[in-house]
């Protein structure tokens, strides 16, 4: 069961206590969702926090010459907590799958009511978003380093065969065609 899965990840990160864990069981919808789906879009409310079960989504945005610039990729077994759920303001980037996904949604709502009633909750979504802020510290680095180096670099938390050249490229700052050079080597 998917819900076992979540608890499993989040008693990574810190204990879940017993009435957390049969909460959680009863409000986490399980949702799928087929490749190529936006979820979100820019300026769209993010009204749910997610736990992907399966599959592997982009964080996007496009500039004023309408070029995309990818500024995360969200894997199975991590729970994306957008700063526009947590902050209510509109999303300032598009979410979309790259694959087909099944998520487990809780609701703002829902969310607010954990984060009051259950202790631990503040704990586990600080080591999240210091999850996510290390993940936003990688793309930084990575954009430091040659291209190879970067690839490299970057698979070791991330399998890169998943992901097209066009968006990797995307996200670290290399064309399409340097990337395609690259696993062609």
């Amino acid at each position: 069961m998917i819900i076992s899965k979540l608890v499993t990840y989040l008693n990574s990160l810190h204990t879940v206590s017993f009435p957390l864990n049969k909460h959680l069981r009863t409000v986490a919808q399980e949702k799928q969702y087929p490749k190529g789906y936006h979820l979100f879009k820019q300026g769209s409310m993010v009204n749910s926090c997610f736990y992907i079960a399966e599959g592997l989504i982009k964080s996007r945005y496009f500039g004023p010459d309408g070029k995309q610039f990818i500024t995360r990729f969200y894997d199975q077994n991590q729970v994306m907590l957008l700063d526009s759920f947590c902050d209510r303001h509109p999303s300032p980037e598009d979410i979309v799958l790259l694959e087909d996904t099944t998520l487990l949604q809780i609701s703002y709502q829902q969310g607010e009511y954990l984060n009051t009633h259950f202790t631990e909750v503040s704990e586990l979504t600080g080591k999240i978003n210091r999850w996510d802020g290390s993940m936003h510290a990688l793309r930084a680095k990575l954009a430091t380093m040659p291209t190879k180096a970067a690839i490299d670099h970057f698979s070791v938390r991330f399998d890169c065969s998943r992901i097209s050249s066009a968006d990797l490229g995307s996200f670290l700052g290399a064309s399409t065609r340097r990337i395609n050079q690259l696993r062609s080597n």
